[in-house]
Order: C-alpha cells, then structure tokens, then sequence
C-alpha cells in the first residue's frame, strides 16, 4: 500500500482533493487518512521507504514473506484507527 510519510501534503496532488488547497487536483469526493506509525508495527506490517523518492513516498507491506491473504488482513486490522484527515 502506497503512504506519503510525515504530512498529508505528500500525497500527490491529484490523489489530494482541490479544496485542499497547496496544488490539489483530485476529485471533490476523495477522503485523505493517517495511521499511526506504532499501529502498522503492531500488526506485523513494515514502512519502507521508496528508494526513488524517499522524503516523499513509502509502501506499507508485510514486515516477512505471508500470504496475499494475510497481508491483506493485516491491512484491515489497522482500519479502526486509520483517522480521517480530509475533509
């Protein structure tokens, strides 16, 4: 799963809503959300940060090999304490 670390002004601007301001120029209808760091850790998930683009981009993924099955439940187990940032 792709995340933007640090600030909600990393997503890129077309994945960000327009009322955001700051060079936004996703749809009216997009939701932005944060999860906290210790809340991916805790369900067996890894922040890599992207080798391209380190300050701005990093993938969420298993922290050891599983199944997509598995991978996938653990994202869903970190959905209660995702926090709706936009809007």
């Amino acid at each position: 799963m792709s995340a933007a670390p640090c600030s909600v002004l990393k997503v890129p601007n077309h994945r960000r809503p327009r009322e955001m301001g700051n060079g936004s120029t996703g749809a009216r209808g997009d939701r932005v959300y944060a999860v906290a760091f210790e809340d991916v850790h805790a369900v067996g998930l890894a922040i890599r940060s992207d080798p391209d683009l380190p300050l701005v981009h990093a993938f969420i993924e298993p922290s050891e090999t599983v199944t997509l099955v598995a991978y996938e439940a653990a994202l869903e187990s970190t959905r209660p304490v995702w926090r709706q940032v936009w809007p």
